[in-house]
Parts: structure tokens; sequence; C-alpha cells
């Protein structure tokens, strides 16, 4: 779920939009993972905040989001990342 608080004007992107994203918390992680800007695909991991996982943005357009959790073996993948 995400929730837009409202733009403000940038010097160098014009107006940019201040987004909320938020989903109920389950398991140990939580990402955002998205196609911010039209153009930087990025990922951001989310904080914990009472029962849900929330994370704020500033963003020119946000495309393609998605929210997940890590429902797995944190230890696993722990390795395989590194």
């Amino acid at each position: 779920m995400y929730k837009t608080f409202g733009f403000k004007d940038n010097v160098y992107l014009s107006r940019i939009a201040e987004i909320e994203f938020s989903i109920p918390r389950e398991g140990e992680y939580a990402y955002l993972l998205s196609n911010f800007n039209a153009f930087n695909e990025g990922s951001f991991r989310m904080q914990e905040r009472g029962d849900r996982w929330d994370i704020g943005l500033n963003s020119l357009k946000v495309f393609s989001i998605t929210c997940f959790q890590w429902k797995v073996n944190t230890h696993l993948i722990k390795r395989i990342l590194k």
C-alpha cells in the first residue's frame, strides 16, 4: 500500500512526489523494489514500524512497484549474497 503526501518543488528535478510505502510486517526483512524516476532501478530496505514495514521516498515517477518480504531461511540468503 502506498500514500502520496504531496508534491514539492526541486531546483534540479522540478516537482517531486513525497510517497510512503507500507505493508503488514511478516518475516525478518522487507524490501521495496521499483524502477524510480523512469531510469534508475533500485531496492530499498524497509523499516519496521509497529506491526508494519514502511519506507518514505521522494521520486519523480514510480513504475513497477513490488514489495516483498523474506519468509525463508535468512542465514541461507546471507550466505548466497556474500
